[in-house]
């Protein structure tokens, strides 16, 4: 799944021309944004999210912006890697700043909202309290200490 299209980045580059006969082609700029998907996605992955995300909406939305901000950066600094025409420097920035700011705050845990869904591949850590939050957990003649403390030794 894409988070973002071709019509998401275009709209952020509306003074700059995308299509088939442009540098990049508008066949590059896809696979450009492919890149930055996938770039969202290990994030994510790594944070144990199932990916690709579909739900809560407002979080696609936020992973939206994300794939457009990442990909329009990168095609401004493909099109223009050493001339700077008027705002072509400064448009490229000011995207490539918003798009590491939601990395970051992906990366930390912030931005993810308390009902993503999560895959099971990767469990949260847990504690007595996060699995039993209403009753108190039968642990026999053993705690966790206990046993951890055993594989320890």
């Amino acid at each position: 799944m894409a988070y973002s299209d071709l019509g998401d980045v275009e709209g952020l580059l509306a003074q700059w021309d995308i299509s088939s006969s442009t540098k990049p082609s508008s066949t590059q700029v896809q696979a450009i944004r492919q890149g930055v998907d996938d770039t969202i996605d290990g994030v994510l992955a790594g944070l144990g999210l199932t990916v690709p995300v579909t739900e809560p909406e407002r979080f696609v939305g936020l992973l939206r912006s994300c794939s457009k901000y990442g990909t329009a950066a990168q095609v401004l600094k493909s099109m223009f890697p050493e001339e700077r025409p008027p705002g072509a420097e400064s448009a490229w920035k000011f995207w490539a700043d918003e798009y590491r700011s939601i990395i970051a705050g992906l990366k930390s845990g912030g931005l993810v909202p308390h009902d993503a869904t999560y895959s099971l591949a990767k469990p949260l850590p847990s504690t007595e309290l996060t699995r039993n939050p209403d009753e108190v957990e039968d642990l026999g003649d053993r705690s966790e200490l206990g046993t951890i403390m055993d594989k320890v030794f």
